[in-house]
């Protein structure tokens, strides 16, 4: 599994938007803290990949 965390909002919600517009689906992670704390997806090769808002600078 992969977090990546960007750094501020518009990054996120770019990244957020830039996934969906591709037909790639969000998924429910295992461990519900990520499900609380970012979103999941799959890459094409089946890797877990979270992005997650937490570090966002406020």
């Amino acid at each position: 599994m992969l977090v990546l965390y960007p750094e501020t909002v518009l990054e996120h919600d770019t990244l957020i938007a830039r996934i969906s517009n591709n037909n790639i689906t969000f998924i429910s992670a295992k461990n519900p803290y990520w499900n609380q704390n970012g979103k999941m997806f799959l890459d094409p090769d089946g890797a877990r990949i979270v992005l997650s808002h937490l570090r966002i600078k406020k």
